[in-house]
C-alpha cells in the first residue's frame, strides 16, 4: 500500500513537472515569437509610413514644379493677358485666340502627366482667366473683360482634346474674389496652400496652390494656380494595408480625415452638414480607432521637443478588450503643416504567426 502510494505521488510529481515545463517551454516560445513579430511590424509600419509620406510629398512636389515651370513662362511673357494690358505686349484678338489656345495645350499637357491635378489655371488683375479642368469631364474655360463687356466660354472636350460642346458664358465668375488668389497676392511670390477642403466637381479632398507673377513694372501681372485631388491617397491606402483589419489614415491640423481607406464606414452624415463638410477621425465608425487617435494625439499633445516630432508608438487597449498598435508620424511641414499619419493595427493581426507558432509546437508534444 505504502509502495503504491509512493509510485502514484512520482508519476503525479513527474506528470506535473512535465507539464509546467511543456508549458514554460511553449510561453517563452510564445513570447519570444510575439516580440519578434511586434518588432517586425514595428518596422513593417515604419517602413509603410514612410511610402505614404513619399507618395504624398511626390503629389505636391509635382504640382510644385508645373506651378514654378507655368510662373517662369509668365514671366517670359508668354501668356496673354489682354490687349495692352499692363507689362504685356498688345495683341490682336486673332493673336490672343492663338496664344490661349497654346496656354491650354501646355495645361492639358500637363494634367495628363500628372493625374493628380484636377485643374490648372491662370488669372490676371483685370479678372481674366484660363483654366483647363481634367475630371469629370475635360473642360477649358476663357473668361476675357478686356472689352465692354465680359465673355465666357466653355468647351467640354473628349480625352484627345477634341471640343464636344461649346457653352458661352457671361463671366460672372470673378477669380479675383477667390481665395486662392487674394492668398497668392498677400505671399507676394512665394507659393500658398490651401487648407484641404471638399471640392465640389469631384466630392473628394483637395488643395489649391496658387503664385503670383510679377511684371517689369513691380506689380501683379498674373496669378498661376493648381487644384490637386487627394482621392488618389485613399486609393493608395486603400491598395496596400498595412496588415489584415490595419488602417491606415491621413490627418490634418484639425483631426480631419484628408485620406483613408474606403473599407472603413463613417457614421451617418448630419442632415444640417454643409455641402463642404469633410469627415473628421470622430466621424468614424469604429469606436477603436476613434479612441487609439485620441490617445495619440493627447500623448503627441503632451510632448515637448522639437518641431520635427519622431513618430509616437504603443500599444492601447481598445473597446471590447482588444489591443491595438499605434503609430502617429507628423508629416513634413513645408506644404502639409500639421498633417499626420496615422497608423492603427489590431495586436490579434501582428501576434497571428506566434500563435501559429505555439499551436503547432502543442501539435508537437501531442505526436
Amino acid at each position: 500500500m505504502l509502495v503504491r502510494s509512493y509510485r502514484s505521488a512520482f508519476i503525479l510529481l513527474f506528470t506535473a513537472l512535465l507539464v509546467l515545463t511543456t508549458a514554460a517551454v511553449a510561453f517563452n516560445a510564445y513570447r519570444r515569437a510575439a516580440e519578434v513579430s511586434l518588432g517586425l511590424s514595428e518596422d513593417i509600419i515604419d517602413q509603410m509610413s514612410d511610402k505614404v509620406v513619399e507618395r504624398t510629398l511626390a503629389i505636391f512636389e509635382a504640382a510644385y514644379a508645373d506651378l514654378e515651370i507655368n510662373a517662369l513662362l509668365a514671366r517670359d511673357g508668354q501668356y496673354p493677358r489682354g490687349a495692352g494690358s499692363g507689362p504685356w505686349e498688345a495683341v490682336t484678338d486673332q493673336g490672343l485666340t492663338a496664344e490661349r489656345d497654346a496656354v491650354f495645350r501646355l495645361f492639358w499637357k500637363q494634367l495628363e502627366l500628372e493625374p493628380h491635378l484636377l485643374s490648372v489655371f491662370a488669372a490676371d488683375p483685370e479678372g481674366g482667366f484660363l483654366l483647363v479642368r481634367a475630371r469629370p469631364q475635360l473642360v477649358t474655360r476663357w473668361i476675357d473683360r478686356g472689352g465692354e463687356r465680359p465673355r465666357e466660354q466653355v468647351i467640354y472636350r473628349d480625352r484627345d482634346y477634341a471640343p464636344i460642346a461649346h457653352i458661352e458664358g457671361g463671366g460672372l465668375f470673378d477669380p479675383r474674389e477667390q481665395g486662392w488668389y487674394q492668398g497668392a497676392l498677400a505671399a507676394r511670390g512665394a507659393v500658398t496652400w490651401s487648407p484641404v477642403y471638399r471640392i465640389a466637381s469631384v466630392e473628394r479632398p483637395g488643395i489649391t496652390a496658387a503664385k503670383t507673377v510679377y511684371g517689369a513694372d513691380g506689380k501683379p501681372a498674373l496669378v498661376v494656380g493648381v487644384d490637386i485631388a487627394l482621392d488618389g491617397l485613399s486609393e493608395f491606402l486603400s491598395d496596400h494595408p498595412v496588415a489584415k483589419g490595419a488602417a491606415a489614415m491621413i490627418v490634418d491640423e484639425g483631426g480631419r480625415l484628408v485620406a483613408y481607406p474606403y473599407h472603413l464606414r463613417l457614421k451617418d452624415r448630419a442632415r444640417d452638414a454643409p455641402e463642404e463638410y469633410m469627415p473628421a477621425v470622430s466621424d468614424l465608425a469604429d469606436p477603436a480607432l476613434v479612441h487609439a487617435y485620441a490617445t495619440l494625439a493627447g500623448a503627441t499633445a503632451d510632448r515637448s521637443g522639437a518641431t520635427d516630432e519622431a513618430p509616437v508608438g504603443f500599444e492601447i487597449a481598445g473597446t471590447g478588450g482588444a489591443r491595438y498598435l499605434a503609430r502617429m508620424q507628423a508629416f513634413p511641414s513645408r506644404w502639409t503643416p500639421g498633417w499626420r499619419l496615422f497608423v492603427v493595427v489590431p495586436e490579434a493581426s501582428l501576434l497571428a504567426k506566434a500563435r501559429r507558432l505555439l499551436d503547432s509546437l502543442g501539435k508537437d508534444r501531442v505526436a
